[in-house]
C-alpha cells in the first residue's frame, strides 16, 4: 500500500495503513459524554465515509479496509479515513435518541448518521 510522501505509516490489524501526520494542528473538541462513550467502547473512534458516500462516526471500524489517519487525542484517539481531507477541527457530540451514537462535525461536513450503532465484535 503506498504512503502519501511526509506521512509514516504503519499496517493495521484492520488491513490498511495508519498514517500520522507531522506538525499537523488539527483541533479536536469533544463533549464529556461523547468521550465517556468512546472510552467505555475501547477508546477509539473511527470517522470514514463508505461507499454510498455516507458518513460515519463510531468506536468500532468498517469491516473494509480503510487508510487512517492517526489524531491521539487527550482520552482517546481518533482515526479518520484518509480519503475525507484536511480538516481545520473536528466537533464529537454523543446523542442518545433514538439510539446512542455519535456524530462527529468538521469544518466541511457531518459525520455519523443516525442510526443502529454496528454490532458489537465477540
Amino acid at each position: 500500500m503506498a504512503i502519501e510522501p511526509g506521512w509514516p505509516g504503519r499496517a493495521s490489524s484492520y488491513g490498511a495503513c495508519i498514517r500520522t501526520p507531522r506538525g499537523a494542528q488539527l483541533k479536536i473538541e469533544a463533549s464529556e459524554k461523547a468521550i465517556e462513550y468512546i472510552v467505555e467502547h475501547g477508546g477509539k473512534l473511527y470517522i470514514w465515509a463508505d461507499e454510498s458516500d455516507l458518513g460515519h462516526a463510531s468506536p468500532r471500524p468498517p469491516a473494509d479496509p480503510i487508510d487512517w489517519i492517526e489524531y491521539p487525542e487527550e482520552g482517546f484517539t481518533l482515526y479518520q479515513d484518509a480519503s475525507i481531507g484536511e480538516p481545520d477541527w473536528w466537533r464529537v457530540e454523543f446523542h442518545r435518541l433514538p439510539l446512542p451514537h455519535l456524530t462527529a462535525i468538521w469544518d466541511g461536513g457531518r459525520f455519523g448518521a443516525v442510526g443502529p450503532p454496528p454490532p458489537e465484535e465477540d
